[in-house]
């Protein structure tokens, strides 16, 4: 990539800083720039003058003309043949910077300046800044980071899974400064961390390390009883969380079970669990003991040990009476059979088919012999004949209340 800077002073330049509005500043990355040029402009004369390129910041005159004055292979002059000379930079580096000014010796003479700001991307020094660390839990660390650049970068630090960083009790994603110091540092601080260099010159840098706590094993059983039945089959776990991770097994009796103990009755496993697979070691250790024979009914004691120290925990398999579950058959119930129906030879009498009929009409002999039977018509000492006979008078007046009624 070429860059042109812009050479429009009538000043020397020597100090840009100080010299505010007499050049211009053009800022090159060496991580992208090849080489960078200047670019000056002779004027309107009839013949070519002598045209030259000078460092301001030491003094140096560079070229003349199209020659190369100075000893550093680096530098070179083109010029296009009409009024144009340039000032080639190949591999352009930190000292390079300062005010170049061009010179045509005219009478009175003419020259620009420009100032060249070179800007470097941030790097990690790698000699000065924290390797991977291993810390016992409970203790004080410190990280530290050290970077480099034009201008010079800003330092943070980052958990690379992304989680918040819990110092005294704070939480937070980002830490600024070279340093990370963590209090009392537990299992949970566990993981690589980023240290992340940039300075507003790409790209940005990151250096990571990595933060080992170790801690002693801790082992925890969900199901410490376990029974079942001789024949059938039972699965032992044991829930173990260490680092680093050491041993871990089981045994019965004081003996080690191995994978495939007993004629192949026993299965041993072990398997990762959780998100902290990669930064902690948190497992269930799993014996299966097929076909439980009398013999194998006891205590079962799952062991975890590393060099900070030992636990264990402890399953009881007892044994208990198999289920014998019979099938019985559901009763049928029976079908619900019914007399055949039989036709009435009774004969209705021609008052009956009327009632039968018109239910709703009024009928005193009906009435009254319903409520006075005819062989127990006795009513308050007096005999009571049936309908169409001679009747006492009190009879007659409970028959004409009763149509009364029903009128």
């Amino acid at each position: 990539m070429l860059v042109i800077l812009p050479l429009y002073s009538d000043k020397v330049c020597r100090n840009p800083r100080r010299c505010k509005g007499c050049c211009k500043e053009a800022r090159v990355s060496l991580s992208e720039v090849e080489e960078a040029v200047s670019r000056g402009y002779s004027g309107q004369t009839s013949r070519d003058p002598s045209v030259a390129w000078l460092y301001v910041e030491k003094y140096t005159l560079l070229t003349l003309s199209k020659t190369v004055i100075t000893h550093n292979n680096r530098f070179k002059v083109t010029h296009n043949g009409h009024r144009t000379w340039n000032l080639v930079i190949t591999d352009v580096q930190e000292k390079d910077k300062g005010a170049y000014m061009c010179q045509i010796n005219t009478s009175p003479m003419k020259y620009q300046v420009g100032y060249l700001d070179v800007v470097v991307p941030p790097s990690i020094k790698e000699e000065e800044t924290s390797s991977d660390t291993d810390i016992k839990e409970g203790s004080d660390v410190s990280l530290f980071c050290a970077a480099k650049g034009i201008p010079e970068p800003t330092l943070q630090w980052r958990r690379e899974d992304d989680a918040e960083i819990v110092i005294d009790q704070f939480k937070t994603n980002m830490v600024k400064g070279a340093w990370l110091n963590i209090s009392k540092v537990s299992r949970l601080h566990m993981a690589p961390y980023l240290c992340i260099a940039s300075n507003n010159v790409p790209p940005s840098v990151s250096r990571r390390i990595k933060l080992d706590v170790h801690f002693a094993p801790m082992v925890w059983i969900t199901d410490q009883l376990l029974g079942q039945s001789v024949g059938s089959s039972v699965r032992l776990a044991c829930n173990l969380e260490c680092h680093p991770r050491g041993l871990a097994y089981w045994t019965r009796n004081g003996e080690i079970i191995s994978n495939g103990s007993a004629g192949g009755r026993f299965l041993d496993e072990i398997h990762s669990l959780g998100p902290y697979k990669h930064i902690m070691y948190l497992e269930a250790c799993t014996t299966a003991i097929r076909n439980i024979l009398p013999e194998d009914f006891g205590e079962y004691h799952c062991v975890a040990k590393n060099p900070l120290g030992e636990t264990e925990g402890t399953i009881k398999v007892y044994e208990v009476p198999a289920v014998q579950t019979t099938t019985t058959p559901k009763p049928v119930p029976p079908r619900e059979t019914r007399p055949p129906r039989t036709k009435s030879k009774s004969k209705t009498t021609p008052k009956e088919r009327t009632r039968k009929q018109n239910p709703g009409v009024f009928d005193p002999e009906t009435i009254a012999n319903e409520m006075f039977p005819p062989n127990d018509r006795v009513l308050s000492g007096y005999n009571v004949s049936p309908v169409g006979t001679t009747c006492k008078p009190s009879f007659m007046l409970v028959l004409a209340m009763l149509g009364a009624i029903f009128l």
